[in-house]
């Protein structure tokens, strides 16, 4: 009721499940065949609620020790055996990974269902510790809703609270006096940061005020309860009480993006085949020349086709922005965290054309 009703999610299920089947079969209160068919009562029940009700299986514990149980395969079992559509299944793999539950795991993929998904715990954990949460947290990270890591129990996530559509910004400013002035490619690329800069500013200040509405006007009273740190602090999730406070910035269009600027680098500023305010029209037009934008879009090399021109670009791209999120703060010590994703805009948020057609 505090909530919205979709990404409520179970987090590491085997893991503070386990003891209590453990202790029911050890004093033979329950056998194995009757937890599996509890386990598939639950996967149905799931299918009644809403999607994105994640379950993270296996990974390790906060020493770092593999922490598969018996459990971790016989929710995948159950899984199978049911067909339900949820929970959303995470599996997590490492080094030490238990190879038996990993064949059980991949034999649940082959099937097709899209499920379970796979996360890298060397990579995951790097990159909660990179956002300042404690090794030990890292090492019990859950999944918010799809695949967004967070330390279980410990973290007020909202991980698709902001976000920047990246070709957006492009288009701005190749429409914009400053952009269409350009003489280099490293004007264009420096004037487009700088704006990217001015725009990310504006969304943090957009986010400061929802945080403020939040923690003035929808405080979680349960969520809270339930949530490391807000009874010690006596405060709630959405004034700062859990031990760690996010917010997601979700970055869409890196591919875009790059196509775009491979596009101006090569025709307009390499080649000078195209003009910059022949493009900069046909893109405020949309395109009503489509011999143009199919020069565009048949530009070899690419974003993901390998070429080292578009590697280069998604790699500094990329890279600016992680440090530009990294480094910034809203108040209360609430830690923006980048996103190469944003949460269904990949499906309905064209807004503009783009320079790469």
């Amino acid at each position: 009721a505090e909530q919205p009703s979709v990404a409520i999610s179970f987090g590491r299920l085997d893991q503070y499940l386990w003891p209590f089947l453990a202790a029911d079969l050890a004093a033979r209160r329950l056998t194995l065949d009757e937890a599996f068919d509890w386990l598939c009562a639950f996967c149905l029940k799931c299918g009644e609620g809403d999607e994105s009700q994640n379950v993270v299986l296996g990974g390790t514990d906060r020493n770092g020790n593999d922490a598969t149980n018996p459990l971790s395969r016989l929710l995948l079992e159950a899984m199978v055996a049911t067909g339900a559509h949820q929970p959303s299944l995470n599996v997590r793999w490492h080094a030490g990974t238990d190879p038996a539950f990993l064949q059980t795991a991949c034999a649940v993929a082959a099937r097709g269902v899209g499920q379970p998904a796979f996360m890298n715990d060397t990579v995951v954990r790097a990159s909660l510790e990179a956002v300042g949460v404690a090794p030990e947290d890292a090492r019990d990270y859950a999944v918010v809703g799809c695949y967004e890591a967070v330390p279980q129990g410990a973290a007020y996530a909202n991980t698709v609270l902001g976000g920047l559509h990246l070709p957006a910004t492009l288009t701005e400013f190749l429409l914009s006096p400053a952009g269409r002035a350009c003489a280099s490619f490293a004007d264009f690329f420096g004037g487009w940061l700088a704006h990217l800069d001015t725009v990310y500013a504006a969304e943090l200040q957009r986010l400061q005020g929802v945080w403020n509405h939040l923690a003035a006007n929808a405080p979680s009273p349960f969520g809270s309860l339930v949530m490391r740190g807000c009874l010690e602090r006596l405060l709630p999730l959405e004034a700062g009480g859990a031990d760690y406070s996010f917010v997601g910035i979700n970055l869409l269009g890196l591919g875009t993006v790059v196509d775009s600027l491979h596009c101006l680098r090569q025709l307009v500023f390499t080649t000078g085949t195209v003009g910059l305010d022949e493009l900069a029209d046909a893109v405020a037009a949309d395109f009503p020349e489509e011999a143009l934008r199919q020069r565009l879009l048949r530009l070899p090399g690419r974003y993901g086709s390998d070429a080292p021109t578009t590697n280069e670009l998604a790699s500094t791209v990329s890279t600016r922005l992680a440090r530009l999120v990294l480094a910034s703060r809203l108040a209360g010590g609430v830690r923006p965290y980048p996103g190469f994703f944003r949460f269904s805009a990949d499906i309905y948020d064209r807004r503009v054309a783009t320079a790469d057609g």
